[in-house]
């Protein structure tokens, strides 16, 4: 698709930047982390429901660390033991987890969904309230649009998280428009 094939070009010719934002990320880690903006829910063990309702907000990670007209990158840090807050995805995105651990996953109505490890990179698109994972990915489970995740591995987990402002909810003809009106040319890639 438009999307992973465009992410997956970005991310090649981003990578040198890419580097950089990991190595910073690791090194300063608590300098991305912006603890006013979102309330974590509160945590639950495994397969448990959560124990009190949560807010929902629009933070999918730690701290915004780029942003323009099209897209938005998050720094995600997650602490062994920590939960994220209930929020919920607009955008069609794409994640790295740079530094892995398993997940916990519960949906707005506080219920545990599944579990999973949250390794390498994976893209999702918004359809309704749901995710839908990029082509080539098959999940054993449904992802919502509003949920909170707990790192349950022993490590900290990080992640850069990529949203894309353009492609949400857009044919693939709507995008390359958008694209021309910009002056943004597309190549072609052949598989």
């Amino acid at each position: 698709s438009f999307f992973s094939s465009g992410v997956n070009r970005v991310l090649a010719q981003m990578a040198p930047v890419l580097l950089a934002l990991i190595a910073a990320a690791c090194v300063f880690a608590q300098d991305f982390r912006d603890p006013t903006g979102s309330s974590p829910c509160s945590a639950a063990e495994e397969h448990a429901a959560l124990p009190a309702p949560c807010a929902v907000d629009e933070y999918v990670g730690s701290h915004v660390i780029y942003e323009d007209d099209f897209t938005r990158v998050w720094n995600f840090t997650l602490l062994p033991g920590e939960t994220t807050s209930m929020h919920v995805h607009n955008f069609d995105y794409q994640f790295l987890a740079y530094q892995p651990t398993r997940l916990a996953v519960w949906g707005s109505d506080g219920k545990y969904l599944f579990s999973f490890d949250a390794e390498g990179s994976l893209s999702f698109s918004v359809q309704g309230e749901f995710l839908l994972p990029g082509p080539g990915v098959n999940l054993p489970f449904k992802v919502p649009r509003v949920h909170a995740a707990k790192n349950i591995g022993s490590g900290i987990y990080r992640e850069l998280l990529f949203e894309s402002k353009t492609t949400t909810n857009r044919t693939s003809a709507e995008v390359e428009a958008i694209k021309r009106a910009f002056g943004i040319k597309s190549a072609k890639v052949e598989l």
